[in-house]
C-alpha cells in the first residue's frame, strides 16, 4: 500500500505499507509513515485468525492490532480480539492507547474525526 499526499496537519507526506504472510493464519504489516510536519512514523500492522486450526492455543479466535509511533513522540496501539468460547458465548476485546489526543485526527482524519479519545473494552456475550 502506497499513499502520497498532503494535509494541514501534516503537510506533505508519503505512507507506506507492505503485507507478508507469516503463516496461514497470522499477516503482518511494517508500516512507514514520512511526513513534513510531525517527522517519522514507524509501525507494525497485524491480522490473525485461528478459527479454524484446533492445534493452536489461540483455538477459535482472531483479531487486529495496529502500533504506530513518531520521531516526535506521538504515536497510537490498537488490539481488537474475538474469541469463541463455545458456540453460543463470544468474548470481545479492544483496547487502545493514544499518546497525543490528536494523533489519530492529525493522520487519519478521515477515519477518526469524530473520536474524541480511545476506547477499551471487554464484553462477554
Amino acid at each position: 500500500m502506497l499513499h502520497v499526499g498532503g494535509a494541514s496537519s501534516l503537510g506533505s507526506y508519503v505512507d507506506v505499507a507492505q503485507w507478508f504472510r507469516v503463516t496461514a493464519e497470522l499477516h503482518l504489516a511494517p508500516r512507514l509513515y514520512a511526513t513534513a510536519r510531525k517527522g517519522i512514523g514507524l509501525g507494525l500492522d497485524g491480522k490473525y485468525d485461528y478459527m479454524d486450526d484446533p492445534t493452536s492455543p489461540l483455538f477459535r479466535s482472531r483479531g487486529e492490532f495496529q502500533t504506530f509511533y513518531t520521531t516526535e513522540q506521538d504515536g497510537y496501539t490498537h488490539w481488537y480480539h474475538r474469541q469463541e468460547l463455545t458456540p453460543d458465548t463470544v468474548l470481545l476485546g479492544q483496547w487502545e492507547q493514544w499518546y497525543d489526543r490528536d494523533v489519530l485526527k492529525d493522520f487519519y482524519r478521515n477515519v477518526y474525526e469524530s473520536r474524541t479519545g480511545p476506547r477499551s473494552f471487554l464484553s462477554v456475550s
